[in-house]
């Protein structure tokens, strides 16, 4: 677990502070996107979208899930392919981010917040990995209604 912020700092600050602890994190989720990449989706994918779950109590407990859409959904534990209808975790490393008292903070709708910059930063990283090129059209979103709202699209062909 990361290191606790105490309650005194401005509220734009703690913004700053999320976005440079995420940019500590960046080389190694660049380095496992690249990776990721390589693995070409099954021809019964027709696209994919990533979901930010925050960390809703300040916890360490946000994580990335991407989901694969098709017609021809087929859901097997022991298939390592990428098919339709499948889903895996594709972020959790989340524990080193700091913590905070929320009720210190009622200013900040803090799982808003949260799901906001990690949406941003794993865009970046997903495009420096070299993910604006995956053969199928791929967005991301906060899940279950958490941020803005803001649909980012990641690769170069659209949805």
């Amino acid at each position: 677990m990361g290191r606790h912020l105490p309650p005194n700092i401005p509220d734009k600050k703690i913004e700053e502070i999320y976005r440079q602890e995420l940019e500590k994190l960046s080389d190694g989720l660049i380095d496992q996107l690249h990776e990721f990449i390589k693995i070409i989706p099954e021809y019964c994918v027709d696209s994919a979208e990533f979901l930010v779950f925050p960390d809703e109590y300040c916890q360490g407990d946000a994580y990335i899930q991407m989901y694969f859409k098709g017609k021809k959904k087929k859901i097997d534990k022991n298939d390592k392919r990428l098919l339709a209808g499948q889903s895996l975790e594709m972020y959790s490393n989340f524990k080193s981010l700091p913590t905070l008292n929320l009720n210190a903070y009622k200013n900040i709708n803090f799982p808003d917040l949260l799901t906001d910059l990690i949406i941003e930063w794993f865009a970046e990283c997903w495009w420096k990995a070299g993910g604006w090129y995956y053969p199928i059209p791929v967005e991301i979103f906060g899940g279950e209604g958490f941020g803005c709202g803001e649909i980012i699209t990641l690769t170069k062909i659209n949805p």
